[in-house]
């Protein structure tokens, strides 16, 4: 929703992101081709071909002295890939799944003055354990590693997130209390990235990613042999920005 609103969002006095409220969906065309040997590992090749893909685009103004971001449908885009994923569970009370992929892609543009035609690859690797220590009680450890990644018109830098946590399940299951730390693995605590612009390049640091401490809360209202049995969810989080600052927020719905 956010690439459709029109409002200004100010990063710095020099650069604000703007939605575009005349966004068109994409199409998207995909072949797969997928293996398992019904026990523990899945394996999928597949092709997809996006037309009128949405990607960032940078807009210059005032000679240069502010910029801004917003949306355009500018890119026709192939794409090769790869994924896999393996569960262990050797170790009684202990699931791991190791997880991996690897695409290609080519894009070509559609507006040639704002945004450029690109080739380029990307590949990630994940981890995640899962140990039932008692009935009700489950620890957590997930590691992913994202390596450098060009897609479209962007490209980044190699980054990775830990995140580590317990769960507490009580009155027959109905209620669950969690609590994940987590935390972004990179040079400097970023995500380095190029922009690649029809006159050269531009560079920043992504300002969303933060280390974070959530607790949760979830409960399942009436008879849960039903679907669509109501459910009450809540969560309370403190983070700390990429740019210096911590923060504390509040979630609450109905599901």
């Amino acid at each position: 929703m956010d690439q459709l609103n029109p409002f200004r969002w100010y990063i710095n006095p020099a650069l604000y992101v703007e939605g575009n409220p005349f966004l068109q969906p994409a199409f998207i065309n995909n072949v797969e081709m997928s293996f398992s040997n019904n026990k523990n590992l899945n394996a999928t090749l597949y092709y997809s071909m996006t037309q009128s893909a949405a990607t960032n685009v940078p807009v210059f103004i005032e000679d240069g002295r502010v910029s801004y971001l917003t949306t355009l449908n500018a890119l026709d885009i192939n794409q090769y890939g790869v994924y896999s994923n393996y569960v262990l569970t050797a170790i009684t009370g202990l699931q791991t799944q190791l997880s991996g992929s690897f695409f290609w892609s080519k894009s070509e543009t559609n507006v040639s003055d704002l945004v450029p035609s690109t080739e380029g690859f990307g590949s990630n690797l994940s981890m995640n354990n899962t140990y039932t220590i008692a009935p009700g009680h489950t620890l957590l450890l997930n590691l992913q590693q994202n390596f450098r990644t060009r897609q479209g018109s962007m490209e980044l830098n190699p980054y990775g997130f830990i995140s580590a946590g317990y769960r507490l399940r009580l009155l027959q299951d109905n209620l669950t209390l969690g609590l994940v730390f987590s935390a972004l693995l990179s040079e400097n605590q970023e995500i380095a990235y190029t922009q690649f612009l029809p006159m050269g390049v531009a560079r920043g640091v992504n300002e969303y990613d933060y280390t974070s401490l959530r607790l949760s809360v979830n409960y399942r209202f009436g008879n849960t042999r039903v679907r669509g049995s109501l459910q009450c969810h809540a969560e309370i989080f403190c983070f700390k920005t990429v740019l210096p600052g911590k923060g504390l927020g509040v979630d609450f719905r109905y599901c």
